[in-house]
């Protein structure tokens, strides 16, 4: 029970673009696909497991930049957590 919760990570806020477009993908969808593979826990406490918390801190820090120095405009993804954070993944090996 203490390790339950929920969690809304969005693309952007509702009066921003969430733009498209960043190696196939929207540059949130590319964000989020690479913390799930790895990159969340790697600048997190490198346990092996991807939080709610790390996943969301690497998006958070990762989109804003992508889409500076890809497009000069900085996305920033909305993030809305409630009760205790939580596991979501296993860092593939």
């Amino acid at each position: 029970m203490r390790a339950t919760g929920r969690a809304v990570i969005a693309a952007s806020t509702e009066r921003q673009f969430a733009l498209e477009g960043h190696a196939g993908h929207g540059v949130f969808s590319y964000a989020l696909v690479q913390g799930l593979r790895g990159e969340a826990d790697a600048q997190g406490d490198r346990d092996g497991e991807i939080t709610v918390d790390e996943l969301s801190a690497y998006v958070a820090r990762e989109v804003p930049q992508i889409t500076l120095k890809k497009w000069g405009y900085e996305q920033f993804p909305m993030r809305q957590f409630g009760g205790m954070p939580f596991s979501i993944a296993l860092v593939p090996r």
